[in-house]
């Protein structure tokens, strides 16, 4: 760029590329208006040659036409003459096709118009008219009686095949005194002997003759567009292009016919014209000046874009090589340094046209290349700084389960997985006293490190005011005070504490602005309790908090959770929900706390599928207190309809009977497995109605006894598969009923009463 100064003040700078064009447009326009003046005066001179040479060629077209009058005009009658001839043929085939057009009058009228006919006459075979048109004919008229139309009585013995008569007077108009004329033809009738004659008026036939008069030849006659043509006799006009024309014809001099072009006025425009003699008339022929110079204008109009295409053409050729040499390798380097500043540390610098770029690139890619190495090293230092504070922070939450194994009366689990390298989340739980256990789940605003930092502050004072001894209450209002100190960040967290009594199945709770717990009494369902919330902590220094009491009966759960549950995000921008939530919840009906929070974590991570996670996932379950232990021997029993629909619920059934009972989760495996396979078999094979499962315990044995009303069947006589073989080379079936033998203590069948009886014991570990 250039830059001026006048009197130390700096001006705005000019880009060369800005003033290269400049003086390239002043010089294709200078170029481009002479060229066009040029034009102009040529083509002018070119237009007034090519209209006097149009003029001449009409007027000696239209002076021949005018010497072939006579010729033309005995053509126009012989013309005549055919057409009317082929119309009264066409008449005498319309009746041999169809006779019955005689009674249907309207029908021969329309046909009489079409064929553009004055009269239709039809005879019989002795010259009588049987109908006619005009009807006054009909039966009163007998061709052999008069002179003029006993000719036509040789079409009946078809010695003549048609008769074309001249123009002669009408006899009907003789007598009013008026003389008509009228053009007969006749042709012998196709369906019978007869004769079919057929009839132009006069005013049909002088129509024909008019349009061949000298009086009509230049009527409509133009020009060029707009152009006009008029013939004199004796200086006095007899045909025009228009009546105006005839009436008022255009002066000129006289002397100027046949001695080249000349200027006329008519009707308020100017005209070039031109006249020839033809014998003792007079052709004049003229085109207005507005239509000549109509076509100068149309072609400066194409060399104007023709021109402009070329300006264009080379300005930007030009213009595309200062571009390619200069302009466009500083907007490379520009656009990469752009994106180099924005970030994108792995853009290269590759300009290399001519040798300035080639040592620009090659300097500024080496100082991003050291600028790389330095961020790397800064990144490394980072990521081993993040790594070290996540595990600090997941050293300071309880990882082992079961946390007190010591402990019968309740069993629990927690686990918390981050949206980044550390989160905001925490869960904690610790016993204060033998009798007395407390439960924590919170949520910092924010993420990353300021939430770490902040969780562990809130996570630390929780812990020290609740094993104090304050009520859940008292602990969120000091805990909320303490929180509020030095809070420049203005960060604040929800948190649920629950203090429970073990030894009263007693629990007392405070929930500062935290999701709704979710409370399942005695497997009747999961749902959720709605409690009292608060403010959250850190929020305003004079929070007040309330607390609310639980009380638990064997078999009650309870699960809390933050909102990266139910906030759960997929691909379609869908949240997972609390719905979803307690539904996973009951599918891990029966299911021990660490599975049922594993079935919850793979039901959102199928719901999530490939969508980032936005927010940290922690969820607390606990069973408050432990399940009685069931009595020696438990029997329950259900019956089912066997289909798709029941395997599900008869699976259920099972692991809800012996869970209730005391199984482990071990067996509770074995049986789903063992379940699964034997009620599906029934299902497809056994063509059973009715199925009856019966689980019972008795001591150390966990029995499950399925009976059906199917075909006899023992499905444990097939041969037992050879698991040796490779998966593609082994037959399919057999595998699972072979599984079921392993691993069960023993496998009974026998068809009693009409049922299919199975059997399988299993003996778990002791039950404490």
């Amino acid at each position: 760029m250039i830059q001026t100064s006048i009197k130390g003040k700096q001006k705005r700078p000019f880009k060369v590329r800005d003033i290269f064009r400049s003086w390239l447009f002043v010089l294709i326009l200078a170029a481009f208006l002479f060229t066009f003046a040029l034009t102009y005066f040529t083509q002018h001179k070119q237009v007034e040659f090519q209209t006097n040479k149009k003029l001449v060629g009409e007027l000696s077209y239209f002076t021949e036409q005018i010497e072939d009058f006579d010729q033309r005009r005995e053509k126009l009658r012989q013309a005549s003459d055919e057409v009317l001839l082929s119309k009264a043929k066409l008449m005498a085939l319309a009746i041999g096709h169809d006779a019955t057009l005689l009674s249907d009058n309207w029908t021969m009228r329309t046909l009489l118009d079409v064929l553009d006919l004055d009269a239709v006459y039809i005879t019989d075979s002795t010259g009588m008219i049987r109908f006619s048109i005009p009807h006054e004919y009909e039966g009163r008229f007998n061709f052999s009686d008069y002179k003029t139309t006993s000719p036509y009585m040789a079409l009946i013995t078809r010695t003549l095949s048609s008769i074309v008569e001249d123009p002669r007077p009408n006899d009907a108009d003789a007598a009013t005194g008026v003389i008509r004329y009228q053009q007969y033809a006749g042709v012998p009738r196709e369906d019978e002997p007869g004769i079919v004659q057929v009839a132009y008026s006069n005013a049909q036939y002088d129509s024909a003759i008019a349009a061949i008069s000298l009086e009509n030849c230049a009527t409509g006659y133009t020009v060029g567009t707009n152009g006009f043509l008029v013939l004199l006799n004796q200086n006095k006009p007899i045909s025009a292009t228009t009546a105006e024309l005839l009436a008022s014809p255009p002066e000129y001099n006289a002397s100027a016919v046949d001695k080249g072009s000349f200027s006329i006025l008519y009707d308020g425009a100017r005209y070039m014209a031109r006249a020839c003699s033809s014998g003792s008339m007079t052709v004049l022929a003229a085109i207005p000046y507005s239509e000549m110079y109509e076509d100068i204008w149309k072609v400066l109009l194409w060399i104007t874009a023709f021109y402009g295409i070329t300006f264009l053409s080379v300005f930007l050729q030009v213009s595309r090589l200062l571009d390619r040499v200069v302009i466009n390798n500083i907007q490379k380097t520009n656009k990469s340094l752009k994106r180099i500043t924005s970030g994108d540390l792995n853009e290269r610098i590759s300009v290399t046209d001519n040798q300035e770029f080639q040592e620009l690139s090659g300097g500024i890619n080496a100082t991003v290349d050291a600028l790389k190495h330095f961020i790397a090293q800064a990144e490394d230092r980072i990521r081993a700084e993040l790594a070290l504070a996540h595990a600090i922070q997941s050293s300071a939450l309880p990882s082992v389960f079961p946390p007190f194994p010591e402990r019968r009366e309740f069993d629990l689990h927690a686990s918390m997985k981050p949206a980044k390298e550390v989160g905001g989340d925490f869960y904690d739980f610790f016993l204060i006293d033998e009798d007395h256990l407390a439960l924590v789940i919170a949520d910092v605003s924010g993420k990353g490190i300021p939430a770490a930092l902040f969780m562990m502050k809130s996570k630390t004072l929780i812990k020290e005011l609740a094993e104090s001894g304050l009520s859940p209450a008292e602990v969120m209002r000091q805990a909320n005070r303490k929180l509020c100190e030095g809070n420049d960040a203005e960060m604040f967290v929800t948190a649920w504490l629950g203090l429970f009594t073990i030894s009263e199945g007693r629990m007392v709770c405070s929930n500062a602005g935290h999701e709704y717990p979710a409370i399942d009494r005695a497997g009747k369902g999961w749902e959720l309790l709605h409690d009292r919330h608060g403010l959250v902590l850190a929020a305003m220094e004079q929070a007040r908090y309330t607390e609310y009491e639980l009380t638990f009966a064997p078999g009650d759960r309870l699960f809390v959770y933050t909102d990266g549950v139910p906030e759960a995000t997929n691909a379609q921008s869908q949240l997972y929900g609390t719905e979803r939530m307690l539904a996973a919840l009951e599918k891990a009906h029966g299911m021990n706390v660490e599975d049922t929070l594993r079935t919850l974590h793979e039901d959102i991570n199928s719901f999530v599928g490939d969508a980032p996670q936005f927010d940290d996932i922690t969820m607390l379950i606990v069973s408050l207190p432990q399940k009685a232990t069931p009595s020696p021997d438990t029997r329950r029993e259900q019956a089912f309809v066997p289909d798709e629909a029941a395997t599900e619920q008869a699976l259920a059934f099972v692991r809800t009977s012996f869970g209730e009972m005391g199984a482990s989760r071990k067996c509770l495996a074995r049986f789903g497995v063992t379940m699964d396979e034997l009620f599906s078999n029934i299902v497809y094979y056994s063509g059973a109605t009715q199925v009856t499962v019966l689980c019972e315990k008795k001591g150390l044995d966990w029995i499950l006894t399925l009976r059906d009303n199917g075909t006899p069947f023992d499905p444990f006589t097939a041969p037992v598969p050879d698991v040796a073989l490779d998966v593609s080379e082994r037959p399919i079936g057999g595998l699972g009923l072979h599984i079921v033998k392993k691993t069960m203590k023993s496998v009974l069948y026998e068809y009693k009463g009409g049922e299919n009886v199975l059997t399988v014991t299993y003996q778990d570990e002791a039950t404490p």
